[in-house]
């Protein structure tokens, strides 16, 4: 390699090494108001919610936490005056300059196989991980919904109606499904 060559690949290093940190640096995403809801003492099931933004555009790809077996970023919509709960393949999209808010009804973060209850006025460690901006680890209060747990909402089963608790109570979600 001669001195020119030398410098040449100096000068390219120290001029394209900001330019990658800085794109690792605009590779944003926040986490505000996180929860989770509190479930009944064996209760299989539970969820999380939270307002998620970036600044750049990202995609939350995963949720881990040691308070499930599983986790699955879900959510619910109405087929047939049936409420089901599927998970979002591919993780959720997070547009440039918005927020995209997970709450009870619609997109959440989906706790199977709880490791124990989520009892009010404890806190959740959740860890999101996303496509650019990494992970990131947040811990969420674990509270009861305003009203109580049947508050939330309710869908049909076969048996009649049967309110989110219950579903997760059970274990099941009733006819609310997950895609397989």
């Amino acid at each position: 390699m001669t001195i020119k060559s030398s410098l040449f690949a100096g000068v390219l290093t120290v001029f394209a090494l900001p330019a990658l940190v800085s794109t690792v640096a605009l590779a944003d995403a926040a986490i505000s108001d996180p929860f989770a809801r509190a479930t009944p003492p064996n209760a299989k099931n539970g969820a999380a919610y939270a307002t998620i933004s970036s600044t750049e555009g990202d995609r939350l790809i995963s949720v881990a936490t040691g308070a499930a077996r599983m986790v699955q970023i879900h959510d619910t919509k109405v087929e047939d005056g049936v409420a089901k709960m599927r998970e979002i393949e591919g993780g959720l999209e997070i547009p440039a300059g918005r927020s995209v808010t997970l709450a009870p009804g619609g997109k959440h973060v989906m706790l199977m196989g709880l490791t124990g209850p989520l009892a009010e006025g404890e806190d959740v460690t959740l860890t999101f991980t996303f496509e650019k901006a990494g992970e990131i680890e947040i811990t969420a209060p674990i509270k009861k919904l305003k009203g109580g747990h049947a508050a939330s909402h309710s869908h049909a089963s076969a048996g009649g109606e049967m309110t989110q608790d219950e579903m997760m109570k059970e274990g099941e979600h009733g006819e609310m499904k997950h895609a397989q």
